[in-house]
């Protein structure tokens, strides 16, 4: 897997360090994994033949892309809500949500996530 460029990799032990800017992911890789990171790139491999060292080997590389895409790129994520009388509403630093029930259900949005609300649809955004 290539390491792009603005992204800091570290292996220290059996544990990834990933840093952009002020950014920071660890991914501990204990299991079953061989990691080393040569030529700017995370390479993986799994340390016996097994299915299991196999699965990790699979799991831990895409555990390691996401951490990279979200450093990278972000997540983002549109949610749609259809039903009558559903609705949302942001409330300073609380998303709120009619949605059938006899109370409306309050979410304390997490330091760091965008939420923008635009009649039905919900945008989260994050990294």
């Amino acid at each position: 897997m290539a390491i792009p460029a603005g992204v800091e990799v570290k292996l220290e032990g059996n544990l990834l360090k990933f840093k952009k800017g002020n950014l920071a992911k660890e991914l501990d890789t204990k299991a079953n994994v061989n990691v080393e990171i040569k030529d700017n790139n995370i390479l993986f491999s799994p340390k016996g033949e097994d299915r299991q060292s196999r699965a990790y080997w699979g799991t831990y590389r895409a555990l390691a892309y996401n951490i990279v895409v979200g450093l990278t790129q972000g997540f983002s994520k549109t949610l749609e809500i259809n039903g009558v009388g559903y609705k949302a509403a942001l409330k300073g630093k609380v998303l709120e949500l009619s949605l059938g029930f006899s109370h409306p259900i309050n979410y304390d949005i997490p330091e760091g996530i965008e939420i923008v609300v635009d009649k039905n649809t919900i945008a989260v955004k994050g990294s």
